[in-house]
């Protein structure tokens, strides 16, 4: 099992790094590492690197990205803006007023129904003769969390 060292990691291709990644895999699928010591391995590897790229972002923007960007070891670095944000509310515009009232009251009234149908053990009939049947219960995938402490 190679080690990966931070010199190769930034002269490293996409295509390198997931045929690395895919290396991994296949020791563990041919029982050469054990699987729950790479998926926690991973996990703080994950982790690591997410609180790096969070801490280094601001100084990095700080420096200035000139126009055109930054290429460097098989990656490129880009200044861009994030989408515009509204705060209706300083409007003072009674129709918005209105319709957001009437939304958060709709939401209300959806979750108020979903509670009731939720509920329902058997088909029921309204008065109409409508026929409502209790909501089908679609499973998510079994997942797996990991806490790092």
């Amino acid at each position: 099992m190679e080690i990966v060292k931070l010199d190769s990691l930034m002269a490293s291709t996409k295509l390198v790094r997931l045929d690395l990644a895919q290396s991994i895999i296949s020791e563990v699928q041919d029982g050469n590492l054990d699987p729950t010591q790479a998926f926690i391995y991973a996990s703080k590897g994950e982790e690591l690197f997410k609180s790096l790229v969070d801490n280094l972002r601001p100084l990095v923007a700080s420096k200035g990205i000139q126009k055109g960007g930054i290429k460097l070891y098989e990656a490129e670095i880009t200044e861009r803006k994030n989408p515009d944000k509204y705060d209706y509310t300083t409007c003072n515009d009674s129709e918005w007023f209105r319709l957001n009232n009437l939304l958060t009251h709709t939401k209300e009234l959806i979750k108020e129904r979903e509670n009731f149908l939720k509920s329902l053990i058997d088909p029921i009939s309204t008065l109409e003769g409508e026929i409502i049947n209790k909501p089908e219960i679609v499973h998510g995938a079994q997942n797996i969390a990991i806490k790092l402490l």
